[in-house]
């Protein structure tokens, strides 16, 4: 009984580490080097740059009154503008 669980454990374990190890790994294991591996394609791969386009600032009442309280305590137009544009988007 206690050789049948050893063995049990044995095989699995040779099944789990099969399981894990790619054909390259085991390759490696036995003596090969990385280059004996032909790679899937030799082709560059190129990819197209992202472009982003600037989202429509929507401008509402609310919006352009929080602005103009911003600019009341001190803020820059601008910075008003930002905060306000990072607030209400």
């Amino acid at each position: 009984m206690m050789l049948a669980a050893a063995a049990g454990v044995i095989l699995l374990i040779i099944v789990m580490v099969t399981v894990f190890i790619t054909r390259d790994e085991i390759g490696l294991l036995i003596g090969g080097s990385k280059m004996d591996s032909a790679p899937i394609s030799s082709a560059p791969i190129v990819s197209e740059p992202i472009v982003e386009e600037p989202t429509p600032t929507v401008v509402t009442p609310a919006k352009e009154e929080y602005e103009q309280q911003l600019i009341d305590q001190g803020y820059s137009p601008e910075q008003a503008k930002t905060y306000a544009d990072h607030y209400y988007d």
